[in-house]
């Protein structure tokens, strides 16, 4: 997954920019932060002066405010990397005080060439520091106190990060424990449906030769998409397709016995399916139905119709409504035996909660007509990001 992530913005150092943007997004951004935070700083003097009634060019606090927070940004960079380098070193984190002297000597040093360059420029004249030796004593608490916040920020910031991508990891690993649940799950079916088709084909090796070579041939179909088509979420279109060639299969064998349709919304075909979730339902309804079919005399057809369709109001609620309902027997009271026990329904019980979670649902109820039902309800996807 790429997923956005917490990002250093070298414009002050420990921010971080959600979209994944560039560097030179990022240094912009630290840019206007210290020129914002050196006019906010500015307007604070600026109104000091007019309160006071001291008539001073606004210039003087301009330059003075911006150079300041300018140096400071600069120096976060610096700091940044320090604070980074000591963390979780012991008594090797005393080196904090030399750093923080640097820091400041830099910041005072920075201010006194800036100032100096720009006040002519700006036709001020001389800038005047005072004496620079006290001037480096004066300005090292407000330093100090700069230092300090930058270093709570990066810290802060990189200990963000750090649960993030923790997070990240935890979500990774248990989406492949998941899949892996999935897969075997999925890996379960296979053998079981393969044992059950060729049980159907062996009963009709002795009776009809030429049906069994067809089911045979269907059988090797089906194997083959089996194995081409990848573990996880298909397509509900390419689901129908894979049911559609089981069901060649027994409709094979049973001839005007059985009769399979199918009724999809075309606003479902691509939404994404566990591989093989239809098959285990119908193969269900299909050997269970066929005891007794509801009809008249014994020859009567098992009819079993699966149905597709958008649920929901909004995109954001949409699920996807399966059912497989035929006019069999009914479920006559073996509701909970058949999802505790049979192997299709327990096993695709299973998926859907791997998958999903509570967001899906398996239903068993009897059909209007007497027969039985299932019916899952799963969310709407229409991606492999779920």
């Amino acid at each position: 997954m790429t997923r956005a992530g917490l990002q250093w913005s070298p414009g002050w150092s420990p921010g971080w920019s959600p979209g994944g943007s560039p560097r030179s997004r990022a240094l912009l951004t630290g840019v206007v932060f210290w020129t914002a935070l050196g006019l906010l700083s500015f307007s604070y003097r600026q109104l000091d002066t007019v309160v006071r009634g001291h008539a001073e060019p606004f210039q003087i606090r301009l330059i003075e405010e911006l150079t300041g927070t300018w140096g400071a940004g600069l120096l976060a960079l610096v700091v940044a990397r320090v604070v980074r380098g000591l963390r979780g070193r012991g008594l090797l984190r005393l080196w904090h005080v030399p750093a923080l002297l640097l820091y400041s000597a830099a910041h005072t040093s920075w201010n006194w060439l800036t100032r100096s360059l720009l006040f002519p420029l700006a036709g001020l004249g001389a800038y005047d520091y005072g004496t620079m030796s006290w001037r480096y004593l004066m300005e090292l608490g407000n330093d100090i106190l700069g230092y300090g916040v930058i270093a709570l920020a990066v810290t802060y910031f990189d200990q963000q990060r750090e649960k993030q991508q923790q997070a990240l990891r935890l979500l990774t690993l248990e989406a492949e424990i998941s899949q892996a649940r999935m897969a075997s799950l999925e890996a379960r079916l296979q053998p079981h449906f393969l044992f059950n088709a060729l049980n159907t084909i062996s009963g009709v090796m002795y009776e009809d030769v030429a049906v069994a070579d067809r089911m045979l041939h269907r059988l090797s179909r089906l194997l083959r998409r089996t194995l081409d088509q990848p573990t996880g979420l298909v397509t509900l279109r390419e689901e129908i397709e894979t049911l559609s060639l089981w069901t060649s299969i027994m409709t094979a064998r049973f001839g005007d016995r059985l009769q399979v349709t199918h009724a999809i919304d075309d606003a479902v075909l691509e939404a994404r399916v566990p591989s093989l979730l239809l098959q285990p339902l119908v193969e269900n309804a299909v050997q269970h139905g066929l005891r007794g079919a509801a009809g008249d005399g014994d020859d009567a057809a098992l009819r079993v119709q699966v149905t597709a369709r958008r649920m929901g109001n909004t995109p954001q609620a949409d699920d996807v409504l399966l059912c497989v309902t035929d006019n069999g027997v009914g479920w006559q009271g073996r509701e909970t035996e058949a999802l505790e026990s049979g192997v299709g329904l327990s096993t695709t019980r299973r998926r859907l909660h791997t998958q999903y979670g509570a967001a899906a649902t398996l239903t068993l109820a009897a059909a209007p007509d007497g027969g039985a039902q299932v019916c899952l309800r799963l969310p709407l996807v229409t991606s492999d990001a779920h």
